[in-house]
């Protein structure tokens, strides 16, 4: 039921537990009917704390054919969401070479921008499957292409 990080093997193996030995959640999954209804609202309400990514340019001109993408949270501290980047980059597999200095989308060069692409690398890898954009919070859907300098972001592998 902890999360105490003390099994042998890769980070994602040891981190299986519901809450931390503070006994704070580990997850934030609504167990009672408030809350499932807390959570709807919120989700419906953009969520709470989460930043909306800007999208740049004529958006009454972008169609979406069910694509989504992944992104990160802004809100989250710098720790965690660099966390969840060496996760997506790392054990992952997400494809973080476009991020690398120099590559294509290196620039912006912010945690945000570099969390984001990897992100929905990681995303799009496990064919969006429900789940796959959390990152313990760090992630969450849009609808809409995120724009961050020239980088597009990719859909589908």
């Amino acid at each position: 039921m902890f999360n105490e990080n003390q099994k042998t093997g890769p980070t994602s193996e040891k981190n299986y537990g519901l809450f931390y030995p503070s006994e704070e959640k580990v997850y934030d999954i609504p167990l009672t009917v408030a809350g499932v209804n807390k959570t709807s609202s919120s989700a419906a309400n953009g969520g709470v704390g989460r930043s909306v990514v800007p999208v740049k340019g004529d958006v009454s001109a972008v169609v979406n054919r069910g694509e989504t993408w992944c992104v990160a949270n802004g809100g989250y501290s710098e720790e965690k969401l660099q966390h969840a980047l060496d996760y997506a980059c790392g054990e992952g597999g997400a494809d973080c070479s476009p991020i690398q200095p120099g590559a294509t989308c290196y620039n912006p060069n912010t945690l945000e921008a570099h969390a984001s692409y990897a992100f929905n690398s990681f995303y799009q890898k496990k064919s969006r499957g429900s789940g796959t954009c959390d990152f313990g919070g760090a992630g969450y859907v849009v609808t809409q292409p995120p724009r961050y300098g020239a980088c597009n972001f990719p859909t589908g592998y």
